[in-house]
């Protein structure tokens, strides 16, 4: 059995269906009914257009005492000082507890048609750099930065925050595809840990190999501080099979949005089966509506979806890769399910016991 910590991830904009106070709830009946399987870390997550991850994450650390982290945050949705700010403040709530800084370019058929998503390598070096300085209590130079203050219109010589960060607070990457020699090495030497999640995998461990890369450039810049490693798992479950499958198609129709041609044809799907979806998204009409575009047989390619018993033993092999792989935590991640009460109750009385 994997013995490392277990995380969920709360993607608020797949959760829009519940208010604030409703997910708080959830984290609440989450926190009491998995704390036997070393449940410690809620993940949030950042879209333009949904809830604000800050006040999203401050609600839950003002009422239940777990470990914060943000799968993932967007160095396009606000400047990087803002940002660095938002989180130090976080870090006051948390009572000493370290904080999760995910950080990613994010969805390309989200994100990419309300900005401009200009050299994401840079923005993600650039970020881990300023946020790695500014919780440090150190100053950052707009000339350390040049793609972030073009891009925010940042023009003073340089900045630092005014007050301390209250607790660690760790930077992950947590794109997605398969980065580049560039920003292999950029995470391998500027980020504490890396998340990857499970979806579109042939094999469970065809995902998971980027951390091979990562660590390999760690070893090469001299970094002695092991790399973190947190594993996503893309999982809709419910008692009832066809509702869980249903609920899967609004995180595959990004899923299937974002992925580069020659992944997806790797896959044997044929890409102009995806062209009415993915007129959709860059029509900014939001995963509700692209939801309903999906076709039923591509489900399976994307994401492990259906009843307990039928996810079981792919979800088994997920845990087995994190616990030969080393592993520091799994992640009970999206989609989750079309109930989210339903789906800590599965996970708490049919999945984890199971996987002892």
């Amino acid at each position: 059995m994997f013995q490392g910590d277990l995380g969920m991830q709360l993607p608020l904009h797949v959760l829009n269906r519940y208010r604030l106070p409703q997910v708080v709830e959830l984290v609440e009946h989450a926190w009491k009914s998995l704390r036997d399987f070393n449940f410690v870390r809620v993940w949030v997550n950042d879209n333009l257009e949904y809830r604000n991850i800050f006040v999203s994450a401050a609600a839950i650390a003002s009422r239940v005492p777990v470990t914060l982290g943000t799968a993932v945050t967007l160095p396009y949705a606000r400047n990087p000082v803002d940002m660095a700010g938002g989180f130090a403040a976080l870090s006051e709530l948390t009572a000493g507890k370290e904080i999760s800084l995910g950080l990613g370019t994010g969805t390309r058929s989200i994100l990419g048609e309300q900005v401009e998503m200009i050299k994401p390598v840079a923005m993600v070096s650039e970020s881990l750099t300023c946020f790695r300085k500014l919780f440090a209590g150190e100053e950052v130079r707009r000339d350390e930065i040049p793609t972030l203050a073009e891009f925010f219109h940042l023009k003073s010589a340089s900045y630092r925050l005014r007050f301390p960060t209250s607790a660690p607070i760790h930077l992950y990457y947590g794109g997605f595809g398969s980065p580049g020699p560039r920003l292999t090495r950029v995470v391998g030497e500027l980020a504490d840990g890396a998340l990857r999640g499970s979806r579109l995998s042939r094999t469970i461990d065809e995902s998971m190999a980027i951390f091979d890369g990562f660590e390999r450039a760690r070893a090469q810049s001299g970094q002695r501080k092991p790399l973190l490693k947190a594993m996503i798992v893309n999982a809709s479950l419910s008692e009832d099979g066809p509702a869980a499958r249903s609920h899967a198609k609004r995180f595959a129709s990004h899923v299937l949005c974002d992925e580069p041609d020659a992944i997806l044809e790797k896959r044997g799907i044929d890409l102009a089966r995806l062209k009415p979806l993915r007129e959709a998204f860059k029509n900014n009409k939001g995963v509700d509506f692209g939801a309903t575009l999906v076709p039923d047989d591509l489900i399976d390619q994307v994401v492990i979806a259906g009843a307990p018993q039928e996810c079981l033993g792919k979800i088994s092999e997920l845990f087995e890769l994190a616990k030969r792989r080393e592993f520091n935590q799994v992640i009970i991640g999206v989609p989750l399910g079309p109930n989210l009460k339903e789906v800590v109750d599965v996970w708490a009385k049919k999945i984890l016991p199971a996987l002892k």
